[in-house]
């Protein structure tokens, strides 16, 4: 498999959980793993259609009254195989994309009062996003509090807290420094 596709070893870990439909599929990345991975519809489809074609997984129409089939989808002994070997795989790095250090970059070109606002704005996005997921810690905690699995996802979440928590602090240093550097740029 293309080492620039993650998108079908997440798709293959989601399957190896359970059978599902595509729909089943981005529901439960939006829901278990956004907060440290995206997926889009339209690129969820495609790659159930590569790996089915791979023999990586099969599905199945499951006939629904009063509403279009559905096709589920499952993992075959293939494509578990190929999930086993991706997990001996080394973790390739991702470079970042980041446009408000691309904004910081260009400071001297920017206004001082922009950049402000550009950092306290993703202070204030920080902020709700780490709120956000302390409640998800604590209902995941409740309702699968015999889930082998938990101490697993946890971690996951507390990657993201304590991400989001370094940036915050990032974030009010940043603030702190930026008349300086804007003086130091005017001067």
């Amino acid at each position: 498999m293309a080492s620039s596709n993650r998108t079908e070893y997440a798709v293959l870990g989601l399957l190896a959980l359970g059978a599902r439909t595509g729909y089943d599929i981005k529901k439960m990345a939006d829901g278990a793993l956004s907060h440290f991975w995206n997926e889009s519809f339209g690129h969820i489809y495609p790659v159930l259609r590569r790996l089915e074609g791979r023999g990586l997984l099969t599905s199945t129409v499951e006939p629904q009254e009063g509403r279009p089939d559905r096709r589920v989808y499952a993992l075959t002994p293939e494509g578990q195989a190929t999930l086993q070997a991706w997990f001996a795989q080394p973790v390739e790095p991702v470079p970042p994309r980041n446009e408000l250090l691309l904004k910081l970059f260009f400071a001297p070109l920017a206004s001082p009062e922009d950049l402000r606002r550009q950092i306290e704005a993703n202070r204030d996005a920080q902020r709700a996003a780490l709120d956000a997921l302390d409640a998800l810690a604590e209902r995941v905690t409740r309702e699968e509090a015999h889930n082998p699995n938990l101490p697993a996802w946890l971690l996951t979440v507390d990657h993201r807290r304590a991400t989001l928590r370094a940036l915050l602090d990032w974030s009010d240093d940043a603030l702190d420094q930026l008349p300086v550097a804007a003086e130091s740029s005017a001067g």
